[in-house]
Formats: C-alpha cells, sequence, structure tokens
C-alpha cells in the first residue's frame, strides 16, 4: 500500500460543502451540493463524488501552493504561498472578486480564478483572507484592507462612495483604515490586527 505523507493542517467549512489543505498545499473539498461549483470541480456528477473529499486540481490549480483557505456560505477563497487569492463558487454578490458583476448572467465562478488585488500595473501581495456569506476581504502585507461582495456595496453606501472603476464584485482597499507594514517588522505575520 502507498502511505501518505500529507497532513491536513487547516479546514473551512461553507453551509453545504467544505474545504481542507494538507501541508502540501493542496486543497480537497467535498459537500452535499455544488450548484454553485462552490466544490471547485468540475468532474463532480453524483452525490457520492460530492460526498468524498477530492483534490482541486482544475486547470492545474494544486501546482499554486496554497496557504491558507477560507469559505462564504457557497463560495471559496484559496491564498498562495506568492500572495496570490484564487476564488470559486456563487459570484452574485461579487463575492468571488473576479469582475464578473451581479447581474449578469454568469453568477458562479466553475474552477479556481485568479483574483487581482490592488492595481493593475501593481498587484498586492495578499497575507490573509477570510469569507463571510456572500463577502470577501484580504489583508496586504502593505497592511491594506481590501473586500468585496455584499459587504463591500454595504461599506461603501450601497455602491455610492466607490471611486472610479470601483464595485462589488473586485476587491476595493478601505480607505480610512490604519495600515501597518508589515515588512517594516522585520519579519512578516501571519496575521495582522488593526485597532
Amino acid at each position: 500500500a502507498t502511505e501518505s505523507h500529507a497532513h491536513v493542517v487547516q479546514v473551512a467549512i461553507g453551509e453545504e460543502h467544505g474545504l481542507f489543505l494538507t501541508d502540501e498545499g493542496a486543497v480537497y473539498s467535498w459537500g452535499t451540493d455544488n450548484t454553485y461549483g462552490q466544490l471547485g470541480r468540475s468532474n463532480v456528477l453524483t452525490d457520492e463524488a460530492m460526498r468524498e473529499a477530492s483534490p482541486i486540481v482544475e486547470d492545474g490549480f494544486w501546482v499554486y501552493g496554497v496557504t491558507q483557505i477560507a469559505c462564504g456560505a457557497h463560495h471559496c477563497l484559496t491564498l498562495t504561498s506568492k500572495g496570490e487569492l484564487f476564488a470559486w463558487g456563487s459570484n452574485m454578490g461579487g463575492q468571488c472578486g473576479t469582475g464578473i458583476t451581479a447581474g449578469t448572467k454568469d453568477k458562479k465562478v466553475l474552477a479556481p480564478k485568479h483574483v487581482r488585488v490592488g492595481p493593475e500595473e501593481r498587484p498586492a501581495v495578499v497575507k490573509s483572507c477570510s469569507c463571510g456569506k456572500e463577502s470577501s476581504a484580504c489583508i496586504t502585507i502593505e497592511g491594506e484592507v481590501y473586500v468585496w461582495g455584499a459587504i463591500s456595496h454595504k461599506l461603501f453606501s450601497k455602491g455610492i462612495r466607490y471611486q472610479d472603476g470601483e464595485d462589488c464584485s473586485r476587491p476595493v482597499r478601505l480607505r480610512g483604515v490604519p495600515t501597518l507594514d508589515c515588512r517594516e517588522l522585520g519579519r512578516v505575520p501571519h496575521q495582522v490586527a488593526v485597532s
């Protein structure tokens, strides 16, 4: 018998799905529903296949070296060792952050898709991520806080306080939040608290 050397280091749970992360950076999903693509696997054809924890390997996703996982009600986020985010699942409120706006016909992301944080010409390096029911957020190594999905729409006064090019379907930097440049500490902490 082949012996596995991978150990589970994190687990995250949504409404009808879950993820776990191994020490080798592999992400596995399982659940009882894949209506929104929240399992991140297109090869899920039966209830039995959904319930069995299987690795997410869509489009070579397994090569990214994931270090953190998070689940919303019907969507997921992962953070890689290079500080990049990937999202999939329900995108009804823009919570995947992929720029597919609410109101379009495509309201789900079926496989892990890269989420750009920060300006296109100089994307931010992400240190931590989290999900709410229909929202997502992250902190960059510069200590900036970005939000998207339902929380973004609410925090920016139902969209009227967005600047040009901003909307709830892409990460938007919270303005007026004190920042802490983690690089100045000599090491980068795994979590940053802002008070």
